[in-house]
């Protein structure tokens, strides 16, 4: 059954951090026009199925995507959980006092969330005055803000999206993701509702310039959160870094964080220090604290998305992997990878099968496949069928001598992508019920005539990657977070890959 009420879950440090249960949402600055953000965040509640009350409110209470308008805070005379500020910053000074009239008078308000920028990100006194007024009214009546400057939050077990974001394909999961970059955390939110299948996302919040509520008190949150399987963060900076390091590292013994840190270059720690004023720091200090408190730092918004979903999907996995590959080329480039050991740290190793296995993949594949040559490899060529693909993934997954598979096929006319889809999917679940279950990453290049074959597989659990690098750098993730876990303390050169890895 669904709560009743607001309900602001508690962290352990003691913090109010986010809204659940919420049955009543006002937007400020709602707009009847749909190129403006006030319409969007109206649209977006409505797709995104919200259970509750949605109140629109605009000067001239007119009516947004079917919900009837409001004039002010003060003319709702249903419970107002969360208030969303659309406005333009400029405005923010008609604003407070409305917002100060509903606390007082009804207070119901736990929580506001303010998209507009304007405010102290600019570095100027207006700025700042509109900053510190609107959190000063927060403050003063116990209720908490995210923002300014920010895209606003998403909570799909609850159906709650607040945020203007375009194009959402909304699907519940294990992934949660905290960004100090608005347009970071819209742009990760568009791409992953661009895939076959969207991403499983379980929360999303924007935090702009964190007026109010923090990156460490979010964390904090997810770490208790039974919905967050892993957590992503797209970082800039913090001025309270060893703290933040400090609850990143105690959440990542319960359930992998995955940083983007930018400002590994002065021009782009500058860069950071501009859009929201948070100042990036030294990349090298982050790096070395990050390695220590096994936090796992990617390079690339490719690397993020990868790696979170394989947290989210696949289960822990040991070092070594085999490659089966219908497709000579994008093998042989994916064995470069592979033989380096997956880039920094060099945690992969290609895996050796059993006497057994290999006589039956030379038994099963085309009399011209390659197998085991070298170990850990096997060409399956382009000639082997969508039941050959499939049954090459059970013997392989069956093996004691392999911990995880990458598998690679280019469709061929004769080769159908979805019937390859299911066949796969289906051997995976006939391997983890005959050996336990272990990581299976797909390849299948390339484009839009393959998306409707990586959707059955998406669409059954199973995460599939755009190239053969890709998927050897999410895998050697899962494998260096399960070697911290284990008590290896990290490889030296946790996520900071160089020239020479490459």
């Amino acid at each position: 059954m669904r709560e009743t009420g607001v309900r602001l879950v508690v962290g352990s440090s003691g913090a109010e951090v986010f809204f659940e249960g919420v049955e009543g949402v006002a937007i400020v600055g709602a707009s009847s026009d749909p190129l403006k953000a006030g319409h969007q965040i109206v649209r977006n509640m409505a797709d995104a199925g919200f259970p509750g009350k949605v109140f629109p409110i605009n000067p001239h209470g007119a009516p947004v995507a079917g919900y009837p308008g409001h004039r002010a805070l003060a003319g709702i005379p249903e419970r107002v959980d969360l208030v969303v500020i659309a406005a333009p910053a400029a405005a923010i000074e008609h604003v407070v006092p409305d917002l100060e009239d509903r606390f007082r008078t009804r207070g119901d308000v736990r929580g506001v969330i303010t998209t507009a920028a304007g405010f102290a990100e600019t570095g100027t006194p207006e700025g700042r005055a509109r900053q510190e007024a609107l959190l000063g009214i927060c403050r003063r009546y116990g209720v908490r803000e995210i923002g300014p400057n920010c895209v606003g939050i998403i909570d799909n077990a609850n159906r709650l999206d607040t945020t203007f974001i375009q194009g959402t394909r909304r699907r519940a999961g294990g992934v949660s993701m905290v960004s100090q970059s608005g347009a970071f955390g819209a742009w990760m939110v568009a791409r992953w509702s661009a895939q076959p299948a969207p991403a499983g996302v379980s929360k999303f919040c924007s935090l702009g310039n964190m007026a109010d509520l923090d990156l460490i008190e979010l964390l904090d949150y997810l770490d208790g959160d039974s919905l967050t399987r892993v957590v992503g963060v797209y970082l800039e900076g913090h001025e309270k870094a060893r703290d933040f390091v400090r609850t990143a590292g105690r959440v990542a013994r319960a359930k992998p964080v995955v940083v983007l840190k930018v400002g590994r270059t002065a021009q782009g720690s500058e860069a950071a220090h501009s859009h929201t004023g948070s100042m990036a720091g030294s990349d090298r200090v982050y790096s070395a604290a990050f390695r220590d408190h096994g936090i796992v730092r990617v390079d690339s918004a490719d690397e993020l998305t990868d790696t979170l979903q394989a947290f989210d999907r696949l289960p822990p996995s040991g070092p070594r992997v085999f490659l089966a590959t219908q497709a000579g080329g994008p093998g042989a480039y994916c064995m470069d990878f592979l033989a380096a050991g997956g880039g920094a740290g060099k945690v992969l190793r290609l895996a050796t099968v059993s006497r057994e296995t290999r006589e039956a993949l030379v038994r099963l594949l085309p009399p011209f496949a390659s197998v085991c040559r070298p170990e850990g490899h096997c060409d399956m060529t382009a000639a082997a069928t969508v039941e050959q693909h499939a049954r090459a993934v059970e013997l392989l997954l069956s093996d004691p001598g392999v911990d995880a598979l990458i598998m690679i096929t280019v469709p061929t006319l004769y080769l159908d992508v979805e019937e390859l889809g299911r066949a796969v999917a289906d051997a995976y679940r006939r391997a983890s019920e005959r050996a336990g279950t272990k990581p299976l990453l797909t390849v299948i290049l390339a484009g839009d005539v393959v998306r409707s074959g990586r959707r059955i597989l998406e669409d059954s659990g199973l995460p599939t990657f755009e190239t053969p690098d890709r998927a050897v750098r999410a895998l050697a993730n899962l494998v260096r977070y399960r070697d911290f876990l284990k008590g290896g303390g990290g490889d030296g050169e946790w996520g900071h890959r160089s020239e020479d890895d490459e």
